[in-house]
């Protein structure tokens, strides 16, 4: 296994020392090096960019949401004061009633001589 690995990079050698553009490649090669670090650079600035925006929304949203449950709490006090009041309207219109009622029944005896 080693002495194949080792006849493998003595023929690279070998076949590298044919090339007379080798270094060309190198070139190449590092140049390409440098445009994957630039995207990379970029891939990571937008990325940072990115997360501050999903920040900034997450904030928005948590705003939002308190927001609607404070309208949610308001409309729901709204309406048991609506509730209320509709209750002590129907309140006072029975003690009409029964006041009226309790009022004819007095007439009634004295009329009857009670």
């Amino acid at each position: 296994m080693i002495r194949s690995i080792d006849d493998g990079v003595r023929r690279d050698r070998e076949a590298s020392d044919l090339w007379l553009d080798a270094h060309r490649f190198q070139d190449m090669f590092a140049m390409r090096l440098a445009c994957i670090k630039r995207e990379r650079q970029a891939a990571l600035a937008a990325l940072a960019a990115a997360e501050a925006c999903s920040e900034e929304a997450r904030g928005a949203v948590a705003a939002a949401r308190m927001a609607a449950e404070a309208v949610d709490r308001l409309i729901d006090e709204r309406a048991a004061s609506i509730e209320a009041d509709a209750a002590s309207k129907a309140q006072h219109a029975l003690d009409d009633i029964a006041r009226a009622r309790q009022a004819a029944s007095r007439r009634g005896k004295r009329d009857n001589g009670w």
